[in-house]
């Protein structure tokens, strides 16, 4: 078979590339609005679950419905955590001015929220791509997930935080990372995601079920 067939391998390979630079550049255009980037997220993880599972799917025309239909839950959940991770960054700011009999103490704290509200804010948005629940209930279940899931919640968690970090290395880091997010790499991120989201998320379909 000629590697210029459709079916070749060769070709197999470079039309899911496509795919998913078209996937990553719709979430971009997503995110653009600011307000609207828990939608777009949300859109976002309901293909990549999708393709993790080997369901067939129409990238552009499933990321549009989801982006959609969880438009109004995904954006109010958007505000809750922003708002959430702004009190924490504030409060963090603010430790040197405890006293400092203190200081240790309430840094211990606010780490492990941060590291609970990261772990939440990982799990949000493909639970809300895979689950028809309240915005509060959503929250509440996505950290009660990441909590029993830990031994799946250590890579979903630590691969962002990881390529974020990363990014924001140095100027040139910054440069060359921000471009492979704009390009390719957030959604290459969303899919290994998805590979363990896809088998937490199995059990509670099937109890839901």
């Amino acid at each position: 078979m000629s590697i210029f067939h459709p079916e070749s391998p060769v070709m197999t390979a470079l039309s899911r590339f496509f795919d998913m630079v078209i996937l990553n550049i719709l979430c971009f255009i997503g995110c653009l609005p600011v307000i609207t980037t828990g939608a777009s997220f949300t859109a976002l993880y309901t293909v990549t679950m999708q393709i993790a599972r080997n369901d067939d799917t129409y990238l552009v025309k499933a990321f549009l419905k989801a982006f959609k239909d969880n438009l109004k839950s995904s954006t109010i959940t958007f505000f809750i955590m922003t708002a959430a991770g702004i009190v924490l960054y504030v409060d963090i700011g603010a430790i040197p001015l405890l006293p400092e009999g203190i200081q240790d103490f309430v840094k211990i704290v606010l780490y492990l929220v941060t590291g609970i509200y990261i772990m939440t804010l990982c799990y949000i948005f493909p639970y809300i791509a895979r689950f028809s629940d309240t915005v509060f209930k959503s929250i509440k279940n996505s950290f009660l997930i990441g909590i029993y899931n830990l031994h799946y919640s250590l890579p979903i968690v630590l691969l962002p935080v990881v390529c974020i970090t990363a990014t924001l290395w140095n100027v040139e880091m910054f440069v060359y990372g921000c471009a492979l997010w704009c390009v390719i790499g957030t959604v290459v991120l969303a899919m290994i995601q998805s590979l363990f989201l896809s088998r937490v998320f199995a059990k509670y379909e099937k109890t839901e079920e």
